[in-house]
């Protein structure tokens, strides 16, 4: 009557009765209904099309947990240090691992750890562990199912051996139930009661971690990367804001300049008024009695005026004090506010970290696929595995794990039989450590077989042509060449090298990833390989420098050092350039020559240069000259797009404080490809040629007022010209002295020397002569006219004039009409 659709009153008796009458049998030994043979869709990985998406979520969070459980445990019954702890620990995992794939209905590793689970209960129950030939079986089954885990979570392919692993657990399967379980059984290890694994299984010791880990919250990648973003938006806001803060602090300060100026020029007015008596006409003495001039002050609006003058620029002066106060206590609150945001970043930044035990067990794994292919006993050992990396990062670097593991196994270690005639133990070892050495990663691969042999490598080097064989090569030339693309030591192609597609592969996927690799060889001790890789491809610390009028960032990646040199310091071995630090003698080389800028324009009035001492990856040193350091910062990298190719030496942009776009550079990347001699030549035709373009496009105007003086030289930048400026007639002089410019633009009326006195100069000088000169000024009389004319200008324009008018008669001048 529970049911939802009750039986018939009349059938009820007749099922009652069927129940009472069960009849029990008990299976004859022997006998299975097992299934014998493997197919194909035994184990498939296709998802049903009806298939539930949080259920598939709930197993691809359970599946690393419980296969590296798996593994771990069978790993330890193969080494022979295991127990019937370690049995039930497998066993548990792999019933976790059975019941939830069929929840979603992924056949494959269903099907493989039901009969896996079948294995290890009829183990648990004699309380055995598996013998070596059993262990094998598990170890290998293992291997499949981490990476039908890793295919279902998008990380690798299908296995390929999937099917015959699948037919060997069938067939330990079947011979338990056949044979008996002691066949395939060796006795277990005593171990004490607190070893035992507790009622709950792997599900409470995973809880039970969990918990002192702190709770965790599961969050989908996209909302991290949508994070990540926003802080970095927020830093370049910060970095604006803090831009504009300075600008207007120097603003300020040019305020008081002007404020100092006003003071100045009231108190002399001030002088004129009281001391002079300015304010007032002349007087009759008996207008004033018996007193002085100076003892009887007769005011007058003049010296009201004055006196307001002198209380207002007081008080403009004590407000400018305070706006500076304020200006101070902003700053210092955009500096807590730009610590917050970093710390903030590198909060979100460690949401996307992941540590390396993480791959340990498919790092293990490619090591034992190895050994098994070429008949190999090696040991991995694995430091530093709880080191936390970018998990986008860890991603890139598995292929070139891979490519060094699978190399060192092949080529480095030897065969048993041979380590031992060297003194060595017969199972090979490979340490591989992980660790964080400031913003890098640095990963180190050693093995302990036989090295580098130099000797094999440049034979096979001189017979492919790529070196001559009386060409001189030092080791570290040599170790290079294996890292060349096509180039193997083996004659023959096997599965797991000869076709020249290994280091290669490493090497430019660790450029691709704006990393080094270096390599250590020791003939008979083993091969040490070295990648340092950023820690995040988020950001970057950069330097910004400046060239002319231009900003740019440089990637601190491989600058060592900073070194200002002095024109002196600056030697020449032939027609190189060199900069020479103790006894090393480094290439010295100009930023503008790699980027193909103009030169600098003010190089011999320079005192000294910013150079950049920057290693590259074969640990040679260069020294880049730039024009100026401005500031190192922590920047966001903003990548071009698809819709721009690779630039060879820039790895994005950054936006600037003031809002402006400018590239990041990679000196370690730009120098990393020699440019050949053409390409120097055209890359020097095309700075000279832009040069001279830069060089026949030059003005000078002097103007003792500030906006009338950035009014004009962006009027002329806008046209196309490179502008210099002057306060005064003086500091014209001095320029000219330098420099002489296509055409001047001056002002009449100037402190120190004006413009008149300027143009009567141009003139009188046998380098200036000829320059044009257009005299701008608020004086229209004819006599001012014609006393600009007589001084030598060849345009009188009077303030307000026409900017179309000014360009016009600069091109007629210039004769770029």
């Amino acid at each position: 009557h529970a049911w939802p659709r009750p039986l018939p009153e009349k059938e009820v008796s007749a099922w009652v009765a069927a129940l009472s009458n069960v009849e029990m049998t008990q299976r004859a030994p022997g006998e299975s209904d097992r299934q014998v043979e493997a197919t194909p869709e035994d184990v498939s990985l296709s998802l049903p099309e009806d298939i539930n998406a949080e259920l598939l979520d709930g197993l691809l969070q359970e599946l690393p947990q419980q296969t590296a459980a798996f593994t771990a445990a069978i790993e330890k019954l193969s080494a022979g240090i295991g127990a019937a702890t370690d049995v039930n620990r497998a066993m548990r995992a792999a019933h976790t691992l059975k019941g939830a794939a069929n929840t979603v209905g992924v056949r494959g590793i269903a099907n493989l750890t039901h009969h896996l689970e079948d294995i290890l209960v009829a183990l648990s129950e004699e309380g055995l562990v598996p013998n070596q030939e059993l262990s094998a079986v598990l170890v290998t089954a293992g291997d499949c199912l981490e990476a039908m885990s890793e295919t279902l979570m998008g990380v690798g392919p299908a296995p390929e051996q999937a099917l015959e692993v699948f037919q060997s657990v069938l067939d330990c399967a079947n011979r338990i139930d056949r044979e008996g379980v002691h066949e395939l059984g060796s006795a277990a290890v005593m171990v004490s009661e607190q070893e035992v694994l507790p009622e709950g299984g792997l599900q409470d010791i995973a809880h039970d971690a969990q918990a002192q880990k702190g709770q965790g919250l599961r969050v989908s990648a996209p909302v991290v990367d949508e994070l990540l973003r926003l802080a970095g938006e927020t830093l370049i806001s910060n970095s604006q804001i803090q831009d504009r803060l300075q600008q207007t602090v120097r603003q300020a300060d040019a305020m008081r300049q002007q404020q100092l100026l006003m003071n100045q020029l009231i108190a002399e007015l001030e002088n004129l008024v009281d001391m002079r008596g300015v304010a007032a006409p002349k007087s009759s003495a008996g207008d004033q009695g018996d007193f002085d001039p100076l003892e009887f002050e007769k005011f007058s609006e003049l010296h009201t005026v004055t006196r307001r003058l002198i209380e207002a620029s007081s008080d403009s002066q004590q407000i400018l004090s305070q706006v500076n106060e304020q200006f101070a206590s902003l700053n210092d609150l955009l500096d807590v506010q730009h610590r917050l945001q970093i710390a903030n970043q590198h909060a979100v930044i460690r949401t996307r970290m992941v540590p390396v035990s993480s791959v340990v067990s498919r790092l293990q794994r490619s090591v034992r696929q190895t050994c098994r292919l070429l008949d190999k006993q090696v040991e991995l050992q694995i430091s530093g595995d709880a080191t936390n990396i970018d998990s986008n990062v860890l991603t890139d670097l598995m292929d070139p794990l891979m490519h060094i593991l699978r190399n060192a196994v092949d080529h480095g270690i030897d065969d048993p039989d041979t380590r031992m005639a060297s003194g060595k133990p017969p199972v090979g070892r490979i340490d591989l450590g992980f660790s964080r050495e400031g913003n890098s990663i640095v990963v180190r691969c050693r093995d302990d077989g036989r090295g580098l042999d130099f000797d094999a490598i440049r034979r096979i080097a001189e017979n492919k042509g790529m070196i001559a064989p009386e060409r001189n090569m030092s080791t570290e030339e040599l170790t290079r060449l294996i890292l060349v693309n096509g180039f193997s030591t083996r004659d023959e192609a096997t599965q797991v090298s000869g076709r020249g597609v290994g280091m290669d592969i490493v090497y430019n996927r660790v450029l691709q990833m704006k990393g080094t690799l270096a390599l250590n060889s020791e003939r008979g001790k083993g091969l040490t390989v070295e990648l340092r890789l950023p820690a995040t491809l988020l950001s970057a610390h950069a330097l910004i420098v400046r060239h002319g009028d231009k900003l740019l960032a440089i990637s601190t990646r491989g600058v060592e050092d900073i070194h200002y040199v002095m024109p002196d310091q600056i030697e020449k071995i032939g027609t190189q350039p060199v900069y020479r630090v103790g006894n090393e003698v480094h290439s010295l080389l100009k930023l503008e020559q790699l980027l193909a800028l103009p030169p600098d324009r003010r190089e011999a009035d320079r005192l000294g240069f910013p150079v950049l001492l920057t290693r590259m990856d074969d640990g040679s040193m260069n020294a880049i000259l730039v024009q100026e350091v401005i500031d190192g910062r922590e920047v966001v990298l903003k990548n071009f797009g698809k819709y721009v190719p690779k630039i060879q030496g820039s790895i994005g942009a950054v936006i600037l404080g003031d809002g402006s776009v400018a590239p990041v550079v990679d000196l370690v990347e730009m120098l990393r490809v020699p440019i050949r001699h053409d390409q120097a030549e055209q890359i020097e035709n095309r700075v000279e040629a832009r040069s001279e373009v830069a060089e026949s496009q030059t003005a000078l105007v002097v103007d003792d007022s500030l906006t009338a003086r950035r009014a004009a030289a962006k009027l002329m930048k806008d046209a196309g010209y490179t502008v210099r400026t002057a306060i005064d007639g003086l500091e014209a002089v001095s320029i000219l002295h330098n420099h002489v410019p296509d055409i001047m633009l001056v002002d009449m009326e100037m402190p120190r020397m004006n413009g008149l006195e300027l143009t009567a100069h141009v003139r009188n000088a046998e380098r200036t002569r000829n320059v044009p000169v257009i005299m701008i000024t608020s004086r229209s009389t004819e006599k001012h006219r014609q006393q600009g004319i007589a001084a030598g200008v060849n345009v009188y324009l009077t303030k307000p004039f026409s900017d179309e008018k000014l360009l016009d008669h600069v091109a007629r001048l210039t004769g770029t009409e």
